[in-house]
């Protein structure tokens, strides 16, 4: 017979063993699909705080796509890939550095936030039909901005110009729910997040030596969204 010297027949080898099987048993027992395993969430946002600055407060679409995994307490386990999209005109004046100084100038131009998520949230049932949720993850936001600027004070005239700042930042989110049955609820949540300032590059048409720079403001991310979740 062969026996591996410092490991105690019947203690470790067959302890662990129990143990991990003890182990990988509760976690299949704790999570089991839900009776309407995918969903897709379709709705409206609205930003505010920073993102209202950035793009004002035009409600526009949002789409999830939802992975629901049912818990013995009768609560559930979500896994969410969300986007959401909002574009607005502005006449904001926009911050340049054009050696050999930083300036503000009047500006007209189309300002665009675009967020792609992907988070997990825990829904606890509050009564028979409503629930409450709350959850957190990663988003992707890209802030981009596009138009025409004024540089007469700058002896350059007005030129079309753009430029875009991205990054991945973590948020968080609460909400809740009105379910109508198994498969369809009325769902409302906020999500924040925080994207920082940033100097980017900007484009010219007719280019300029040095390139100027945009100093993009950074923006706090509060979104307010109401949609229907449909189970599949």
């Amino acid at each position: 017979m062969l026996v591996f010297k410092g490991i105690s027949r019947g203690r470790f080898p067959f302890r662990t063993a129990w143990m991990t099987s003890a182990f990988l048993g509760a976690a299949a027992g704790l999570l089991h699909a839900a009776s309407s395993p995918w969903a897709l969430q379709a709705g409206l946002a609205v930003p505010t705080g920073g993102g209202e600055r950035w793009v004002g407060s035009n409600p526009a679409p949002t789409l999830d796509l939802i992975k629901s995994f049912d818990l013995p307490s009768d609560d559930t386990l979500r896994f969410r890939l969300g986007y959401f999209g909002f574009s607005a005109k502005r006449n904001d004046p926009q911050n340049l550095s054009l050696p050999p100084a930083s300036n503000s100038f009047p500006a007209s131009t189309t300002n665009q936030l675009i967020g792609f998520s992907y988070g997990v949230e825990y829904l606890h049932l509050l009564t028979r039909n409503i629930y409450g949720l709350g959850g957190a993850g990663l988003a992707y936001l890209t802030a981009s901005r596009s138009g025409t600027v004024d540089l007469t004070s700058a002896s350059l005239g007005p030129t079309s110009f753009n430029y875009s700042a991205a990054k991945v930042v973590p948020y968080i989110c609460l909400g809740t729910g009105y379910r109508f049955t198994q498969s369809l609820a009325l769902e409302g949540r906020f999500q924040f997040s925080t994207m920082e300032g940033q100097v980017r590059p900007a484009s010219f048409p007719n280019g300029f030596s040095p390139s100027p720079k945009a100093n993009f403001p950074g923006l706090t991310t509060p979104t307010l969204s109401l949609g229907l979740v449909l189970g599949f």
